[in-house]
C-alpha cells in the first residue's frame, strides 16, 4: 500500500470504494472462528479493502488475497473462500477449475460467492423455512426474508437436488401486490436468474444431495404494498415457451 500511496488515495475516496467495502462488510464470522479468506482482484477492489482494514478498522474478520494467491492451499488449510460475485466476468469458473479443479459455488452472502472444491454447506446448515418439491430432483428446501440495507429485503434461498436435474433451471423471484397475480401488473418487481448464484451456477452442473444457498436484494418500489414474494424454477420447451415449476409464495413482511 505504501508504494502505490497517491492511487490507493485516489481509489479510497471515491464513492465506488466504499460501496465495495459495504458489499464485504455483509459477510458474517464463522461461527466456529475459523479463517475466512477473501480474493479481491488487484486493484480498486482490492485496495479499498485493504485501506478499510488497514487504517479504518473495519473487515478485521476477514483475509484479504489478490488473485495470484493460492487458493488450493487455502482450501486446504480449511479457510473459507469468498469473493465478489462479480469476480467472476474476469475470471470465469473455467478459470478457477484449471486452478482448483471441480468447483462448488454458493452464495455467502448478498453479491458475494463463495467456492470449494467440495461443496460449501451440508444439510445441516438450512435455516428453518418453507419447502416445496419443484420436480425433477429439485427441492426448494428453505426461503425467509429478511431487513437488508437502506430498506432493502434479503430473500434468502436453500436448494437441494435429490437426482441431477435433466435441464439447466432458470430462478424466477416475483414481488407481488396480489398474491396469485392476477395480471402483469400485479408483479411489482422481477430479479430473475438465468442460472441460480448470481448465473454463475448452472444446476446441471450441481450433484447429488448438494445444498446451493442463494441470495436476492428485494427493492420495494416506492408507493407499492407488496403482499407476497414468490419463488420457482423455469426453463423454455423446444417452442420458446417458458415451462414453470411450482411457485412458492412468502407472505411479504407488515
Amino acid at each position: 500500500l505504501v508504494l502505490n500511496r497517491p492511487l490507493v488515495l485516489e481509489v479510497t475516496r471515491e464513492p465506488s470504494a466504499e460501496a465495495i467495502i459495504s458489499v464485504a462488510e455483509r459477510v458474517t464470522p464463522r461461527p466456529d472462528g475459523g479463517t475466512t479468506t477473501f480474493m479481491a482482484l488487484w486493484g480498486n477492489d482490492y485496495w479499498a479493502l485493504a485501506y478499510a482494514q488497514a487504517f479504518q478498522g473495519r473487515l478485521s474478520d476477514l483475509n484479504f488475497v489478490d488473485h495470484n494467491a493460492d487458493f488450493r492451499e487455502i482450501l486446504a488449510d480449511g479457510d473459507r473462500l469468498l469473493t465478489f460475485e462479480k469476480t467472476f466476468y474476469w475470471q470465469p469458473v473455467s478459470a478457477w477449475e484449471e486452478r482448483l479443479g471441480r468447483l462448488y459455488l454458493s452464495s455467502a452472502a448478498p453479491e458475494i460467492v463463495e467456492i470449494g472444491t467440495e461443496p460449501p454447506l451440508a444439510p445441516a446448515d438450512v435455516s428453518p423455512g418453507p419447502e416445496l418439491d419443484m420436480g425433477d430432483g429439485m427441492w426448494l428446501r428453505s426461503a425467509h426474508l429478511s431487513p437488508g440495507e437502506g430498506g432493502d429485503w434479503v430473500l434468502t434461498l436453500y436448494w437441494q437436488v435429490e437426482d441431477v436435474p435433466s435441464l439447466d433451471y432458470s430462478v424466477a423471484v416475483h414481488l407481488l401486490a396480489w398474491d396469485p397475480p392476477r395480471g402483469a401488473d400485479d408483479v411489482l418487481l422481477q430479479a430473475d436468474q438465468v442460472h441460480p448464484v448470481y448465473g454463475w451456477y448452472p444446476t446441471s452442473r450441481w450433484s447429488v444431495g448438494e445444498v446451493v444457498r442463494e441470495h436476492y436484494l428485494i427493492r420495494v418500489p416506492d408507493g407499492a404494498a407488496p403482499q407476497a414474494v414468490r419463488i420457482a424454477l423455469y426453463h423454455t420447451d423446444a417452442s420458446g415457451n417458458f415451462v414453470n415449476s411450482p411457485w412458492l409464495s412468502l407472505p411479504f413482511p407488515d
